[in-house]
C-alpha cells in the first residue's frame, strides 16, 4: 500500500497480519523516529513523546503476528521496503531502522552479508540496526547479526536521563548492562555508537483504542510502565530508532544545503551516501560513557573507543 496523502505513512506492507498487538513493539519504535502528536489524526501539536524526526514519514513492514512471533520475508524484501513501489519511480526510503535480528548468532552470517551487499548496491541507503540485549555480565562478542555487518550502523544502549530513569539508575553517562558488546568475531569494533535505551517513552499500540494519545491530565508513565497512548520501554530496540531519527536529520542537512554556512540553501544540494550519513553520526559521537551500570552488583570501567560503547 502506497499512501501519498497520509500524515505519517508513506508505505505499509502487511506481510505478517496487518495489525499490532497491545503495547506492540513496532508502534513504539516507529514513533521514536517519527512520532508527532495529533489527537484528531490531522493537526499536529507538541507532545511529551514526539519523535527525533517528527516531520518524517514511515515505510513500514509488518513482520510480527499479534502474539509477537516474528515472520519476516527474505532479507532483500525487508530492505526493499520503501525502495520499490509500483506508484513511485524513485526510492521513498533512504534509512532503514531495524529493532530485531538473529538471536544468539554472533558470527558474520549470510544475513549480515546480504545487508552489506544491499548497501553496497544502493549507495544512498543506510541500515541502522540494534546491537542486541545479550551483553549482561559484560559478555564480549555478543552483537548479533545483522548488527555485526560491516556497512550498517550498529547501536547499543546507554541509560536515558530525567523522568526516563528508574530509581537507582546512574544516568546517561553509563551503559545499560544488557547492551551487547564487541568485538565482532573478525575483530571489528562493535557497536558503532550507543544511544539512550533504558528507558524511552514513546507511543503505545492500542488496537482497541485507535487515536490514544498523551493523557489529558498531563501525567506520564514512569519508567517501564504505560498509560493511555504512552509506553516506556528499555532495550537496544529503542536506541536504534533514536539514531535512525538522527540519521534522517543528517540526511536532511545535506539535502537542503545546510552545510554551507549553517543556513538552509547555503550549500549545494546533495544526495548523501549512506556511508556519509554513517560517518557523520560516528564523527559526532561523544566518548563520554564512564562505565557499565550493573545495578547493585558493580560498575564496569569503559574506555573511549572500546567494544562496550564503540565511538560513543
Amino acid at each position: 500500500l502506497r499512501t501519498n496523502g497520509h500524515r505519517k505513512i508513506a508505505q505499509y506492507r502487511a506481510y505478517a497480519d496487518g495489525t499490532d498487538e497491545e503495547l506492540g513493539h513496532g508502534t513504539h519504535v516507529a514513533a521514536i523516529i517519527a512520532g508527532n502528536r495529533a489527537p484528531d489524526g490531522i493537526f499536529e501539536e507538541a507532545g511529551v513523546a514526539n519523535g527525533i524526526a517528527p516531520a518524517s514519514k514511515i515505510a513500514f513492514l509488518d513482520i510480527s503476528s499479534t502474539v509477537g512471533k516474528l515472520n519476516p520475508p527474505s532479507d532483500n524484501e525487508v530492505l526493499s521496503t520503501g525502495r520499490v513501489s509500483t506508484n513511485s519511480r524513485s526510492p521513498i526510503a533512504h534509512i532503514h531502522s531495524m529493532s530485531w535480528g538473529s538471536k544468539n548468532v554472533f558470527y558474520y552470517n549470510n544475513q549480515a552479508r546480504m545487508f552489506d551487499n544491499f548497501m553496497y548496491a544502493n549507495d544512498d541507503f543506510l541500515a541502522v540496526v540494534a546491537a542486541g540485549n545479550e551483553g549482561q555480565g559484560d559478555k564480549a562478542t555478543s552483537v548479533g547479526a545483522p548488527g555485526n555487518s560491516k556497512n550498517v550502523l550498529s547501536v547499543g544502549a546507554s541509560h536515558a536521563f530525567g523522568d526516563d530513569l528508574e530509581p537507582g539508575q546512574l544516568g546517561p553517562s553509563y551503559l545499560a548492562s544488557f547492551s551487547s558488546r564487541g568485538p565482532t568475531t573478525d575483530g571489528r569494533i562493535a557497536p558503532d555508537v550507543v544511544a539512550p535505551g533504558k528507558y524511552i517513552l514513546s507511543a503505545a499500540a492500542r488496537p482497541n483504542n485507535p487515536g490514544a494519545c498523551d493523557p489529558l491530565n498531563g501525567d506520564i508513565p514512569q519508567a517501564g510502565e504505560n498509560m493511555e497512548g504512552l509506553y516506556s520501554q528499555a532495550g537496544s530496540s529503542m536506541s536504534a530508532p533514536l539514531v535512525a531519527g538522527a540519521a534522517a536529520l543528517v540526511r536532511q542537512y545535506f539535502e537542503e544545503g545546510w552545510h554551507g554556512d549553517g543556513t538552509k540553501d547555503s550549500g549545494s544540494y546533495l544526495n548523501p551516501s549512506g556511508a556519509l550519513v554513517k560517518a557523520t553520526i560516528i564523527n559526532g559521537a561523544q566518548a563520554d560513557i564512564r562505565g557499565v551500570d550493573n545495578g547493585s552488583k558493580r560498575t564496569t570501567t569503559v574506555r573511549p573507543y572500546d567494544n562496550n560503547a564503540g565511538f560513543g
